[in-house]
């Protein structure tokens, strides 16, 4: 496996640990299901899958990945009564009191992360 392989390889393996850790409920849960049974798919097949059908299925995971983090995004605004950036200037301790908030913001960095790293990917996959 090559290094480009290699680290395409990990960043799917540290976004599938991301999706792991993910607390949804309702539809985005089927979102965050799906989004995770697509990582793992392409993982398990990265090495017999031909790189234009890879950057094709990481495109149609990346789709999903932009509506849950426009999803997580909206409810950790609600969350917060649309007051982000106040939340996060606040305490880890002070965070951690208001856990709705807290876990909507955890879920709303989650799906970002998931986004630059399958960004990547294509990027790598481009190259």
């Amino acid at each position: 496996m090559g290094q480009s392989a290699e680290r395409v390889r990990e960043l799917l393996d540290a976004s599938i640990q991301i999706i792991d850790h993910m607390e949804e409920n309702g539809a985005a849960a089927s979102k965050v299901q799906q989004i995770k049974q697509a990582l793992q798919q392409q993982a398990d097949q990265m090495s017999s899958s031909s790189s234009s059908q890879g950057t094709s299925s990481i495109d149609q995971i990346l789709q999903l990945v932009n509506q849950l983090e426009d999803e997580t995004g909206t409810s950790y605004q609600q969350a917060t009564g649309g007051g982000v950036e106040q939340f996060e200037s606040k305490s880890l301790d002070e965070q951690l009191h208001a856990s709705q908030a807290y876990h909507e913001k955890i879920d709303y960095k989650s799906m970002k992360k998931v986004k630059e790293n399958l960004e990547q990917i294509l990027t790598l996959s481009q190259a």
